[in-house]
């Protein structure tokens, strides 16, 4: 008789999750359900000069929309924040409405931080030390990639470091997230591979996390399966509604499986190489993760059966050829030297990862820099 018994665990999921095509029309109702009255909207230059989807968003928000800041770039830092956060106060805001991908969704966070208690947002960065909720946001995700709509972390840049800083705290958490497939129709193939790489990164890493549940690993597989099947149309098919829904989707069990059960070295490597070369998250979690796995499999062989399974493959260790092959098929770079990565610069970059919070969870634990060396040389040249 079996008798091993379930390992206690937690799960938290405090978002509000409303999908749907045309969905992004009806943000004045769920900031009514927040009692909110002034949006503040925090987004980038290329969406907010968008079609038809971001029209309705302002068209129905329409009195209630208190300003909008569209200065958000890739790797949002400190000074952007700091500036919108002053922004949505001068306009009287009593929310925040982000529109865009992480980058945006993490400025956003750290708007409402700066929002709710003044001051910059580096006074207010570390781990669960908000003293509680937070000004009330709204999130529309336009990438199937990072998640960070359901997620508690904001990812900050600091430049006069060149290093990606985390801002961890339950208080953080977005109340909604609107998950419309119409704000990402023509999202251009690039972007549509690199995010979609970042979600089967979010799902794989859940997976074999130190920090695993099974609420966890059902959503992970989930989205393994989804991904799996949808992204190469929505890559193929820009305009194809059923692909983008599915594929966002997909990307929303992801970001709620890993803030729960955490990520592992591939993130703290891609963290390393976002801060120190610059590298699209994406991307660098598209490239880095194969080698990854491999690398933790030499550890424990049957870590990505589940995986397989999920896959319709037959062992765990073919995932990780898949996961290369995916990549392969989207036309994205395999190595960091076809990135356009120094090779010089990787001594840095195994410094960076192994301050990294998310190498604590890497289910083959990692402690110097010397450590990862040779796996970076695999990650920067291929295999």
């Amino acid at each position: 008789m079996e008798t091993e018994a379930q390992p206690p665990f937690s799960f938290r999921m405090p978002v509000k999750i409303v999908s749907g095509a045309g969905s992004g029309g009806d943000v004045s109702a769920e900031m009514s359900e927040l009692g909110c009255r002034r949006a503040f909207l925090v987004t980038d230059s290329h969406i907010a000069a968008s079609g038809p989807a971001f029209d309705k968003l302002i068209k129905g928000l329409g009195p209630r929309l208190a300003g909008v800041f569209n200065e958000v770039t890739q790797d949002s830092g400190f000074e952007i924040i700091d500036k919108g956060a002053k922004m949505a106060a001068d306009a009287g805001a009593d929310c925040v409405v982000s529109v865009g991908g992480g980058s945006v969704i993490d400025t956003g966070k750290g708007i409402c931080v700066a929002l709710k208690n003044g001051g910059s947002i580096r006074d207010h960065m570390g781990v669960n030390i908000l003293p509680g909720p937070q000004t009330p946001h709204i999130v529309l995700p336009t990438t199937s990639g990072t998640g960070s709509e359901v997620t508690n972390v904001a990812v900050i840049y600091d430049s006069l470091e060149k290093r990606k800083k985390n801002l961890l705290d339950h208080n953080i958490y977005p109340n909604t997230a609107v998950l419309d497939p119409e704000f990402l129709l023509g999202l251009p193939p690039p972007v549509t591979a690199s995010t979609g790489m970042d979600a089967v990164t979010h799902a794989i890493e859940a997976l074999h996390s130190m920090m695993k549940n099974p609420v966890s690993d059902a959503l992970a597989l989930q989205t393994i399966g989804l991904m799996g099947r949808w992204l190469p149309v929505a890559w193929a098919e820009p305009a194809n509604i059923a692909a983008r829904g599915h594929t966002l989707v997909a990307s929303n069990l992801a970001g709620a499986a890993f803030s729960n059960a955490m990520v592992g070295l591939c993130h703290a490597i891609a963290h390393g190489l976002g801060g120190v070369a610059r590298v699209p998250h994406g991307l660098a979690n598209s490239i880095a993760l194969p080698h990854v796995m491999r690398f933790n499999l030499e550890a424990e062989p049957k870590l990505y059966d589940q995986a397989a399974k999920a896959l319709g493959l037959g062992a765990g260790d073919e995932v990780a050829d898949w996961v290369e092959g995916m990549a392969r098929r989207l036309d994205l770079p395999t190595t960091l030297k076809d990135a356009g990565v120094a090779e010089d610069s990787l001594g840095e970059v195994a410094e960076a990862a192994m301050t990294d919070g998310a190498a604590l969870y890497n289910p083959r634990p990692v402690f110097e820099p010397d450590e990862i060396m040779p796996l970076l040389r695999l990650i920067w040249a291929g295999s």
